[in-house]
């Protein structure tokens, strides 16, 4: 008489979840997250393969190796099947199998980690490692040339960016030291909002930002119509550019921004001509009192 004994639930459980990851293998379904570092790992892999071998794996000892390294790294069947057409029946299920079973090379490992235990395995170059960016890869080299050829890189970086800093600190301060700013005409062609809010609103007089964007959109052709948050977006982005080129200076009094006009060459010279024609007026306006009063 046969007796029949049922498995363990912890049995059961087990076997259920190798049939699921064999099933995600071969049919290419996600497989439960494994971190970041082996999807990454895995396409800096295939990067390599594909630099060394193109398209396709040799139908040899390295390409089987190459294959198995990329199993153990979470890649399923059918994109494996891509790589290389040649695999496929028992050869497939034995690469996986091997895979499966080659735990121990992910453990911890005092000597070595794994991303240089990975390169070795693969014998990435030196060179391979550098222009292909294979970061999460190691080398046959010491770690510590990668680290100092890195290192001179990034230090190179450095030196161009504050190249460039002090370039364009150069230029702002060029800007900065401008005997007179350019006249707002010139914005007619570049930004006509801007030319046209300080042509035509914009004057010697303290102007609250909020005023002058209901000023702008009564009276400006180039606000007119304008939604009143798009007004004002509007105004507010002409303004920063008319401070940009000196052309208004601006100031916070409470929560509230206020602009004016700077006065220009030009303006200084038609002040200076009112103030004179004001003077002599008032000098003959004080000549004829005299005379009257005598």
């Amino acid at each position: 008489m046969t007796i029949n004994v049922r498995p363990s639930p912890d049995v059961v459980v087990a076997r259920k979840a190798e049939i699921a990851r064999r099933y995600e293998r071969y049919q290419g379904q996600p497989r439960s997250p494994k971190g970041r570092i082996t999807s990454i790992r895995r396409t800096q892999v295939v990067r390599l393969l594909k630099y060394r071998h193109g398209a396709t794996l040799p139908n040899n000892d390295s390409g089987r190796a190459a294959l198995q390294v990329l199993f153990e790294l979470g890649m399923d069947g059918p994109n494996a099947q891509r790589l290389a057409p040649w695999v496929a029946g028992d050869e497939l299920s034995r690469l996986i199998d091997a895979a499966e079973n080659n735990w121990p090379f992910w453990g911890r490992n005092e000597r070595s980690t794994i991303a240089q235990r990975l390169g070795d395995r693969l014998g990435v170059t030196f060179t391979e490692k550098i222009d292909l960016k294979l970061h999460h890869l190691g080398c046959n080299c010491d770690p510590s040339d990668v680290a100092d050829y890195f290192s001179e890189q990034k230090r190179e970086r450095d030196r161009a960016r504050r190249a460039r800093n002090r370039q364009r600190a150069t230029i702002r301060t060029e800007v900065t030291e401008r005997t007179e700013p350019p006249s707002y005409w010139d914005l007619i062609d570049s930004d006509p909002r801007a030319a046209a809010l300080a042509g035509g609103v914009l004057d010697f007089q303290w102007w609250r930002l909020s005023d002058l964007t209901k000023e702008a959109g009564t009276r400006l052709g180039a606000f007119r119509g304008l939604r009143s948050d798009t007004l004002r977006q509007a105004v507010h982005r002409a303004v920063i550019r008319l401070e940009r080129l000196g052309i208004v200076e601006a100031k916070m009094q409470g929560r509230s921004k206020y602009v004016r006009r700077v006065p220009l060459s030009e303006d200084l010279a038609a002040l200076e001509e009112q103030a004179r024609e004001q003077e002599a007026l008032e000098e003959a306006s004080k000549g004829a009192t005299d005379e009257d009063a005598t």
